[in-house]
């Protein structure tokens, strides 16, 4: 790639302690020709004064900060707009990746013009960065519209990311699953099977410490879009302001909310939550596991994703990318 053909994009919002290990890990990538646009979220923990020391000492680093809280949507659209690249590659404050993710990123879109995306699986890692949970290649296979890569694996394409119109905040939480399904439309999305992408449990995280009503509420729109999607193709409509309930989710949201949250505070070594309702049977009896024993749990769990993750690799192997798409 030529010269300022890449920007790293990351938002920030009170990412201690982790945010050292995430710059780093960008930092040392063997693809070290790159812009790295940083934009503070308006953090209060001492973010904000360890990334202004951080942009005196690397040229590459371009802060900028925001007084007012943007919000997870509106910080992700507003580092995009400081970018000047036509590639981006998107990070987040507390995650961690391989040294050559963005130069085997770079060769998958150099090597594939019809490409609007490219992103890789990831392993998960707790608070003291200890892998926790392995890759899961069975992602790739399972017919679903939930995109098989972390939000912060992905390189995509400038031109199709504001063409597709950014992240909409009508999609609260879910922003980068909706964009990476409108991405889809434009263009192939690519997957190295690879976990290049160390994902970070914490229960500091904005997935565990939002508000149970409005995680419930953008749950539902979530499962009632993704019906729509399956019987016709888009669900925009259901996000136009106003625009009724549409078709009934297929999934019961709270209950999903709450599997979610636990499986969140099961890998962050956190016993589980109890404001949630636990949902069918099988979940209430892990939960019991969970509470009791989630040492235990943890490495039951551990030995099926990696069992499945190795019979998945008789389909998909290393090294050999693979193309999604959503269904």
């Amino acid at each position: 790639m030529t010269p300022g053909e890449l920007s790293v994009v990351m938002p920030v919002r009170n990412a201690m302690p982790y945010l050292a290990d995430s710059v780093a890990s960008i930092l040392a990538q063997t693809h070290s020709d790159f812009e790295f646009v940083i934009l503070d979220d308006a953090s209060t923990d001492g973010s904000h004064e360890f990334l202004r020391e951080l942009a005196a000492r690397d040229r590459r680093v371009r802060l900028e900060r925001s007084e007012r809280h943007l919000g997870s949507v509106g910080a992700a659209n507003r580092v995009v707009e400081l970018a000047s690249s036509p590639l981006h590659a998107r990070m987040d404050a507390d995650d961690a990746c391989e040294p050559d993710r963005l130069e085997r990123q770079l060769a998958v879109l150099a090597g594939a013009p019809d490409a609007v995306l490219v992103g890789h699986l990831a392993d998960g890692i707790d608070a003291s960065g200890r892998r926790v949970r392995g890759r899961d290649r069975w992602r790739l296979l399972r017919r679903s519209a939930f995109p098989p890569i972390p939000h912060a694996s992905i390189m995509y394409r400038r031109e199709d990311f504001l063409a597709c119109g950014g992240y909409r905040e009508e999609a609260g939480s879910w922003h980068d699953a909706d964009l990476i399904l409108r991405m889809a439309t434009r263009g192939r999305i690519l997957v190295l099977p690879e976990a290049l992408h160390h994902f970070r449990y914490n229960t500091g995280s904005v997935t565990l410490t939002r508000a149970d009503r409005e995680a419930i509420r953008e749950a539902d729109l979530m499962w009632r879009c993704f019906a729509e999607l399956e019987r016709s193709g888009s669900y925009d409509e259901l996000l136009l302001p106003g625009a009724g309930n549409g078709r009934p989710a297929s999934v019961d949201a709270a209950a999903w909310v709450g599997r979610y949250r636990d499986a969140m505070l099961l890998w962050a070594g956190r016993p589980p939550a109890d404001s949630l309702p636990a949902g069918a049977l099988p979940w209430r009896l892990r939960r019991t596991w969970h509470r009791r024993h989630p040492s235990s749990l943890r490495a039951a769990l551990r030995l099926a994703v990696a069992a499945r993750d190795r019979a998945a690799g008789l389909a998909v192997r290393d090294g050999r990318v693979r193309e999604w798409r959503y269904g």
